[in-house]
């Protein structure tokens, strides 16, 4: 059935299959001065969305993953002076959760997160359930690069088994060397798919 609205509103963002929100933004935030430059970018191109890699995990340990924690309150303070309503980002352990929901608090919910669930932790599971336990923050959830579909749609229902009914579903694309140089291919015969299931 075509006609059912699926989707769900998170601080004056709504979220469906009817809307697009660019999350342009830092993959690891690296100063406040970068931080500020593209929250100002955005703001003047009528974005309210952004993404910001406090935690970000990366394939090597010798690349730069992010301020963590420490960065949360400045980023968020950014976000609110210039308007952005929404952040994704990335986490990758259950304490980041009360770090976010902390530094939000303290900010005086200047702005928004979603939280990110990435490619690299779709099967992990106690994970998972943490993020889906909490219903404040609505998640977006990557298609896992080396599972099934399938497999994908079971780590999503897990966030919903837990409680929390506000996620997103993004494709990302699946690990290959078929297309090199270019590091994953998307399916995009997987959109009706997952929009019919």
């Amino acid at each position: 059935d075509d006609t059912r609205h699926h989707g769900f509103t998170y601080n004056d963002v709504t979220f469906d299959q009817f809307s697009l929100h660019l999350f342009a933004g830092l993959c690891a935030v690296d100063t406040q001065k970068n931080v500020e430059r593209i929250f100002k970018t955005l703001n003047e191109h009528g974005q309210r969305c952004a993404r910001m890699g406090a935690y970000k995990p990366r394939s090597s340990p010798y690349s730069f993953q992010g301020h963590g924690k420490h960065c949360l309150p400045w980023v968020f303070e950014l976000a609110g002076k210039y308007g952005i309503r929404v952040i994704a980002m990335e986490i990758t352990h259950d304490s980041h959760i009360e770090e976010i929901r902390s530094a939000l608090e303290l900010s005086g919910h200047a702005t928004g997160v979603m939280l990110q669930i990435g490619t690299r932790n779709t099967q992990n599971f106690e994970l998972l359930k943490a993020a889906g336990r909490q219903n404040e923050l609505p998640i977006l959830i990557k298609r896992g690069f080396g599972i099934t579909l399938d497999e994908s749609l079971n780590a999503a229902e897990y966030l919903a088994s837990e409680g929390n009914h506000k996620i997103i579903f993004c494709l990302r694309g699946m690990k290959t060397h078929l297309g090199d140089p270019h590091r994953n291919f998307v399916d995009f015969s997987h959109v009706p798919v997952v929009r019919r299931l």
